[in-house]
């Protein structure tokens, strides 16, 4: 059994490294080129051709693999980081970026470079700095076999048997994360706790006293936990897209049947307003909800296909919420046009894979927060949950099952801080399907000195939706101030007198579609 090789990991993290002191090495950013920007560009290195460099650097810290031990060769792991000053103007602070994953996070800064919009509003003035979360990308990376983590099925377990075979292949995974771990075991040390002690030790070997922070999506759990540990270095704080956070899983999954539902009445709102979507039903709603049906009720009987391999249910229900974030609503459409009219499949083999998400995300979310009840018995009370359309979870329904059987011990959830005592704007969109926007609800209820921002429409985090919502967070971290929303229909703020306004979610049929709404 893996679970005898491990040892117990304590929760907290403590002093025995703090002897150590942090420095980094600069590299050419040039040979260092994240990995999103290397498939934009079709190039390992940096074109030419492409924006100019200037004010980027690249570098690498070394830090404990375990905060617990003292660091030496044999206790070190590698993080990779940027930072862009703007030049020839000297920067009004320093924004810290988590844009989420876990997983690389340097590309948030050379977005500066590549798509400078997004670091408009204010926002322009500022040093950008960010880094690969420990153990993903150019930092010392798991190694966890990408091929293992696809043999874990999309469908949840609905029998014993099922079950068992399930947990199975999660051991199997979680062995090649262990295994493959440079060095072996290194898996065991990636979670919250490890990662605030790693941006302290970025802070201070970068010698910043002050920093504000932003975080999208894991970025938004990250940072109440460093501000909770590191108050004095904090500035202003911005939570976009928060996931769950200490809420009880009885919650939680409802949450995402919910968000599934939005997910399918925005894809019927869209074809109500294009007469050219075959599910357009002349202008009466619930035409495309009629076709998930059908469709769906074909994958149940296991007879719909692609290039040879079987379509189920989940596998449709993961590509409604990632087709929509990806590729936009045109893509599901055209998905469920092909099964109804040809049997075909094809249009649910999915463009992001699940087990891509799962080699980076599961070591982290499993450490970080134990499941309410890992047992078989758990699962299913979970997935009684109504859930008309079939739409199913996403994100947290399949970690519930995962964690159950990853021999790492976790968090207890009793421990997990629900809080927010510090300044700080939430910011969440209606139809959220990755983090539900009733997750952000639930930390705002709990925050005693926070402004909330609605933003009325699709996509996961804000920062890349120009809009209203976006000169709001670029005022905060410019002026420490939420100003009122430029225009009510797209973003609605929320200041702390307000909170017992919070809860209510726009119509899916009302809101509109475009760029500004947040849709690819």
């Amino acid at each position: 059994m893996l679970l005898a090789i491990i040892p117990l990991v304590l929760l907290a993290v403590t002093s025995v490294a703090s002897e150590f002191t942090p420095t980094v090495r600069w590299i050419d950013c040039t040979q260092n080129v994240p990995v999103p920007l290397q498939v934009a560009f079709n190039s390992t290195t940096w074109p030419p051709g492409a924006p100019t460099l200037d004010g980027l650097q690249c570098g690498l810290i070394d830090v404990p693999l375990d905060y617990e031990k003292s660091f030496g060769e044999d206790n070190k792991i590698t993080v990779a980081l940027s930072i862009f000053t703007p030049p020839n103007i000297t920067p009004k602070g320093t924004i810290f970026l988590h844009p989420g994953g876990p997983d690389e996070g340097q590309s948030a800064v050379w977005t500066r470079i590549v798509n400078p919009a997004v670091f408009s509003d204010g926002m322009e003035d500022f040093e950008l700095l960010a880094f690969d979360t420990r153990g993903t990308s150019k930092s010392t990376s798991l190694n966890c076999s990408p091929d293992l983590a696809a043999k874990i099925p999309l469908d949840l377990p609905r029998d014993r048997k099922a079950w068992d075979a399930y947990q199975v292949t999660v051991r199997d995974f979680a062995k090649s994360c262990h295994d493959n771990s440079t060095p072996p075991g290194a898996y065991q040390y990636v979670s919250t706790n490890e990662v605030i002690q790693d941006v302290e030790n970025i802070r201070i070997a970068l010698g910043k006293d002050l920093i504000h922070l932003y975080g999208g999506s894991y970025g938004a759990y990250v940072w109440p936990e460093y501000v909770q540990k590191y108050p004095d270095h904090v500035g202003r704080v911005i939570l976009d897209a928060s996931p769950w956070k200490g809420q009880p899983d009885n919650q939680t999954t409802p949450n995402e049947i919910i968000a599934g539902s939005f997910a399918l009445q925005r894809v019927d709102a869209f074809c109500l307003q294009n007469s050219t979507c075959p599910f357009h039903n002349h202008g009466q709603r619930g035409g495309a909800i009629a076709a998930w049906k059908k469709a769906t009720a074909i994958a149940k009987t296991g007879k719909l296909y692609a290039n040879g391999k079987k379509i189920t249910l989940g596998a449709m229900q993961w590509a409604l919420r990632v087709y929509i974030q990806i590729l936009g609503y045109p893509a599901i459409i055209d998905a469920l046009q092909l099964v109804l009219s040809k049997n075909d499949g094809s249009g649910f083999l999915s463009i992001y894979p699940p087990a891509n998400g799962l080699v980076q995300i599961v070591p982290f979310h499993c450490r970080d927060e134990a499941v309410d009840d890992p047992t078989f018995e758990g699962l299913q009370r979970l997935l009684a949950v109504p859930d008309k359309w079939e739409v199913g979870g996403l994100v947290r329904f399949r970690l519930m099952a995962i964690c159950s059987a990853w021999p790492v011990p976790p968090r207890p959830k009793s421990t997990v801080s629900t809080e927010t005592k510090f300044p700080a704007v939430f910011v969440a969109s209606d139809y959220d399907f990755v983090c539900p926007i009733q997750m952000t609800f639930f930390r705002a209820a709990k925050a005693t000195n926070a402004s909330t921002v609605i933003r009325h429409g699709d996509h996961h985090t804000s920062l890349s939706v120009l809009g209203p919502s976006h000169a709001i967070m670029g005022a905060y971290l410019a002026h420490g101030t939420v100003i009122r929303s430029p225009n009510e229909t797209l973003a609605t703020v929320y200041y702390p007198e307000d909170k017992d306004k919070l809860g209510a979610i726009a119509d899916p049929y009302a809101v509109g579609f475009g760029t500004l709404y947040g849709d690819v």
